[in-house]
Formats: C-alpha cells, structure tokens, sequence
C-alpha cells in the first residue's frame, strides 16, 4: 500500500480528529472551570452513560457493518440492516432509560431529570453515528469532517457562548449544548444520504446474523475499549460522590485530548483492509498492517512520554488547584493507554 495515494483522503480524515481535539480543549478551558465540580461531575456520569451505549452499538452494529458493506456487492443489504438493527438498539435501550430512570437516577447519585436526556441524545446522535459509518465505507472523509464538525465545533462553540454570558453553569445546560449539536450534525448525514442505499424494507435474514455474529465478537475484543466511552466513569460513579467522578473526568478530558490524534489512522484503514481482504489481496493487507503498527507505535511512545511529563504543568495552568488531584490520573491512563 502506497500511502501517498492515499494523503487527501488521509488529509480529511486527520481533519476530522483534529476536531475532538477542539472539543476537548474546550471542555479542558471552558466547560470543566465554568461548572461547579459536582455539576461537572454529574455532567461526567451522564455523558459517559449515553457514550457507553453508543460504544455498545457501535461494537455491536455500526463496525461489523462497515466490515460487510465495504464490500460493493453486499453494500445495499448490509447498511438497511445495519440501519434497522441500530434503530432498534437506540429505540430499545432508550425507552428503557426514560422509563426507569430514577432507578440509574439513584445508583449514580444524579437527578432523574438528568438521566433522560439520555434517551434523547440517543434519538439526536442517531442518524449521525449510522451515516458517519456510511460514509466511512465510502472513503468520503470530507463528508465525514463536516458531520463531525457540526457535532464537535457546534458543542464547543455552545460552551463558550454560554460561558461567556454567565449561563453555564449546571449539568443540564452543557448536556442541552451537547443535544442541538448532535441533532444538526444528523440532519447533514441525512442530506447527504446513503449513497443510494435504501434504508427501508425487508431485512436480510442472512446479512442479520452475520453482523451480529461478528458484532458479539467485536464487542468482547473491544470491552476494554469501553473505557474510553464511559465503562470507567459508570464504574466509579456506582462507588463515589459526583465530586470524586469529577477530579477523574478531570484527568480523562485531558487524556482524550492528548489521545484523539492516533484514532485518524483507523477511519481508513478499517474499511480499506476489509475490502483487501473481500478480494483476497493478502500481500497488500500485510503492508496496511506492518505500516500502520509501526507508524502508530511511534506516535503512541512519543505521546506517552509528552504526557507523562506535561501532566502537572497542565493542571496548574489550565485548572488550578481544584484538579490537582487529577495530575497522577492522568499518568496512569496515558500509561494504561
């Protein structure tokens, strides 16, 4: 595989992680100060809760469909059935949430009020997280950037908006920013469509059962994965305070800004490896695979070493004392990572 092929396609895809990077700035400077710590705290629990169902869906759904439809001739098929199956995870899992909320309400230690807009993030993040993956099969990454644009730089321009005028100041608001962003980012995954495919009709009993048989794989694989999207701040929402979640969420936003460069590599390789290996090009699959390891290896070593350093000057600059506790956190998940 010749990489430079593949630099502008490459190009927007970096574009897009350089995204979260701003979103996590921004709750870095922005959102983490503005917040008193126990409403950033419930900010955290309640945030984490609706990324760990997406985790779920994604592992479960949207990747193994990426995985199929890579392929051209089961394109069709497998993205009206990716699209059913999501649909009826965010229905389902999002019903139960709304009507038994004061049961998580009372286990994390938050408002039942709080807990629902679960439900609805899920319903707003939708159509943006099954058309992103859509796209994503499709190598169309400059799509991909403007969806994810509206969501990341729409929530982080929410924040400062709302910083700035004094308002920011509990859970619900910053959650709310979070919401309208999400749900304008669905809107342009649905203006740009599906590249033909038709989302509506009768699904594919075989297409089903091999993506959810690969989906149950992928989920194991990925469980650890999960502690990136929410698993670790449930976790230890169920044993401390709100404010104790908050010194840790402290030490994960900064984290995810430190990490989210590296995930640009997987945007492409995914889908391009799936399709190598539908046509059996077994010598240009092991090149993906030994560029990409050795690439990444060197990212993540120096990544790891700039953070491990740079932790305590991060938070005396940009937190002050309130986080300090937050510093050997860091450490340890950038280690871990």
């Amino acid at each position: 595989m010749n990489l430079a092929n593949h630099l502008g396609r490459f190009s927007w895809a970096l574009a897009a992680k350089v995204l979260p990077l701003i979103y996590g700035l921004t709750l870095v400077v922005v959102l983490i100060p503005s917040l008193p710590v126990e409403q950033h705290g419930h900010y955290a629990i309640v945030f984490n809760l609706f990324l760990f169902l997406t985790f779920i869906n994604k592992s479960l759904v949207l990747n193994p469909m990426i995985r199929f439809a890579a392929v051209p001739e089961d394109f069709e098929g497998t993205v009206r059935t990716g699209f059913s199956l999501s649909l009826l995870f965010y229905a389902f899992t999002g019903s139960v949430i709304w009507l038994a909320a004061p049961i998580p309400a009372a286990m994390l230690r938050v408002p039942a009020a709080e807990i629902r807009l679960v439900t609805l993030l899920l319903a707003a993040i939708f159509l943006r997280e099954f058309g992103f993956c859509v796209q994503q099969t499709r190598f169309r990454t400059a799509r991909i950037f403007i969806i994810e644009a509206l969501y990341y730089l729409g929530s982080a321009g929410g924040f400062i908006l709302f910083a700035i005028s004094g308002k920011l100041t509990t859970a619900e608001i910053a959650l709310e920013v979070n919401l309208a962003a999400a749900g304008a980012s669905s809107l342009t995954a649905l203006l740009f469509g599906f590249h033909g495919a038709r989302i509506w009709g009768r699904i594919d009993p075989g297409a089903m059962v091999r993506l959810l048989k690969y989906g149950v794989v992928t989920l194991w694989i990925g469980l650890a994965g999960s502690l990136s999207f929410g698993a670790d701040v449930l976790l230890l929402a169920g044993f401390y305070t709100p404010r104790e979640v908050a010194i840790y969420n402290g030490a994960k936003a900064v984290y995810r800004f430190v990490s989210s460069a590296i995930q640009a590599v997987g945007m492409l390789v995914m889908p391009y490896a799936s399709r190598l290996k539908g046509q059996a090009r077994t010598g240009e699959l092991t090149g993906i695979f030994e560029k990409t390891v050795g690439y990444t290896t060197v990212v993540l070593v120096a990544t790891v070493l700039a953070g491990w350093v740079a932790a305590g000057p991060i938070y005396d600059l940009l937190l002050g004392g309130a986080y300090a506790a937050s510093a050997p956190i860091l450490r340890l998940l950038i280690v871990a990572a």
